[in-house]
């Protein structure tokens, strides 16, 4: 049986405008520290985890509920392995692409590896509209990456 806890309002919107906050700002804080300490995507990204994970060792928790041994580890190092993929690609496409196209390509294709990756390994049905809609975002992906730029990248 699955239950669930409600969030009071202004905690939640606190919540979601502190994600929001550290979203935006993770990119160009990234650009800077590329380009002022020598780091390079993967050390930044080294980084980004070990900070987030100090401050949520220091949050008061509870234990997580959900999958326990085996499958629960498997699925936590997936995750893990998941995220510092993405991590590691988003920040390299910010040294090579520029902040701003490497935020736009890679808030265009969450959307798309998250369809794709349910339906590929949970098993969700892919529909015509889910479909379509994919194709459409990987069709405006590859226009942002093709087109010529006006600038020096």
């Amino acid at each position: 049986m699955t239950s669930y806890t409600a969030v009071p309002f202004r905690r939640g919107l606190l919540s979601i405008s502190a994600a929001a906050v550290a979203w935006g700002v993770g990119g160009a804080v990234s650009a800077l520290l590329m380009s002022t300490s020598g780091l390079g995507p993967a050390g930044v990204s080294c980084w980004r985890f070990g900070v987030a994970a100090l401050c949520l060792a220091l949050l008061p928790g509870r234990r997580p509920r959900g999958r326990r041994g085996a499958a629960g580890w498997r699925a936590a190092a997936l995750t893990g392995l998941g995220l510092a993929v993405s991590q590691c690609a988003y920040f390299g496409s910010v040294r090579y692409a520029g902040l701003g196209l490497g935020t736009l390509i890679t808030i265009g294709a969450g959307p798309v590896f998250t369809s794709l990756g349910a339906h590929l390994l949970l098993g969700e049905r892919l529909t015509r509209r889910t479909a379509a809609a994919v194709a459409l975002a990987l069709a405006g992906l590859a226009l942002l990456v093709a087109a010529p730029a006006a600038g020096p990248r």
